[in-house]
């Protein structure tokens, strides 16, 4: 009898709170109306205007410095790079953790914000400290692009259909024509370029031909570095006119860099660079390969911007993969399918659009 009047009493005090409230919502049909619509109009507007991600932004808003200090060891960086940058940064307002890493002739410093703070203000504090920071002579830190763990929206591919373009034109293509136009879509941070060969002229110095004209690797570096640059002549008046001169000395192919005169040679004569050098165009030493349906080919890892949406991000990468490929060499291709974000989004979306019918029916 006890335990039937307990449920009696919560069942009578229940319907009593429900129907206080059925009687005044009949009460006031006007404001239920107007409460109701506004709901609506709230619920549609936020539906429609979203963000739709599946994989969260799991990191705090992170600012990473990059250093390189050609020549010195990770102990060496670790003493005269990472100590004063650190020591600069720690004290920067909002920071809540420095992480850094030394390796040989590369310094990262992470530099870790609240959440919620704002990432362009925190790498404008960061920029100003590290101005500060006492480095060695010739190294200058540079902060690395905007972007965050979950961040990468898709990988691109550039291949060759039949194989027949060897993988030093397939990676300039990728560096100079299809990574270009991926930046500068918008909610783009980055794009990470991996496999294929690096394009570079390469200066074989002989020993013997150094020693014969009395010549020092560092002086023809010094000739070589001064040569790559075109030079201003001023500015030529006459006849009340101005005509700005220039001093073109810059090759623009790599015949033309054994042409540099690096000595004289009885004081009329000079020593060029293919005198006592071997000049080639030809890859740089390999540090990483990448293949694509089993051919050779370069990848291109797509980065977004912390608060770019996915989809809309995705659908201008692919825009931008489809213009680029009509100015591509016949027999290269674009492959915007190795990996999207945007499958296991749109994955997510049917699963929960799946449930909504099952239980709404």
């Amino acid at each position: 009898m006890t335990t039937s009047t307990d449920l009696s009493t919560g069942g009578t005090r229940s319907g009593s709170f429900f129907d206080r409230i059925i009687r005044w919502s009949l009460s006031h049909r006007p404001t239920v109306l107007v409460a109701s619509l506004l709901v609506l109009i709230v619920g549609t507007w936020n539906l429609t205007t979203m963000k739709v991600d599946v994989l969260p932004d799991i990191n705090k808003p992170t600012v990473t410095v990059l250093t390189e200090a050609e020549g010195l060891a990770a102990e060496e960086v670790e003493r005269l790079v990472l100590t004063p940058i650190e020591a600069t940064v720690s004290g920067a307002p909002g920071v809540e953790r420095v992480r850094s890493t030394a390796s040989f002739g590369l310094a990262i410093v992470n530099v870790e914000f609240g959440f919620g703070s704002d990432t362009f203000r925190n790498r404008q504090i960061i920029q100003e400290r590290i101005s500060r920071a006492e480095l060695p002579a010739g190294v200058r830190p540079v902060l690395g692009p905007v972007g965050s763990v979950m961040g990468e929206v898709m990988w691109a591919g550039v291949t060759s259909e039949q194989g027949d373009v060897d993988p030093m034109q397939l990676r300039t293509l990728a560096e100079w024509t299809v990574k270009p136009a991926l930046l500068r879509v918008p909610g783009v941070s980055d794009v990470i370029v991996l496999g294929g060969d690096v394009r570079e002229w390469q200066i074989n110095l002989n020993a013997e031909q150094m020693r014969q004209y009395d010549l020092h690797i560092q002086v023809v570096a010094e000739k070589v570095q001064t040569a790559l640059t075109n030079k201003s002549g001023g500015v030529l008046v006459q006849g009340g006119k101005e005509y700005p001169l220039r001093v073109l000395i810059a090759p623009e192919d790599v015949g033309q860099l054994g042409d540099i005169a690096v000595a004289g040679r009885d004081d009329v004569t000079p020593v060029r660079l293919a005198d006592v050098a071997d000049i080639r165009e030809g890859p740089s030493p390999v540090r990483g390969s990448a293949a694509i349906d089993g051919q050779q080919g370069v990848i291109l890892r797509v980065v977004k911007q912390p608060e770019a949406e996915t989809l809309k991000v995705t659908e201008a990468v692919d825009e931008a993969l489809r213009d680029a490929q009509a100015s591509l060499p016949e027999g290269v291709e674009l492959k915007n399918d190795l990996f999207r974000q945007q499958d296991f989004i749109e994955a997510g979306l049917d699963n929960v659009t799946e449930a909504l019918r099952d239980a709404t029916i």
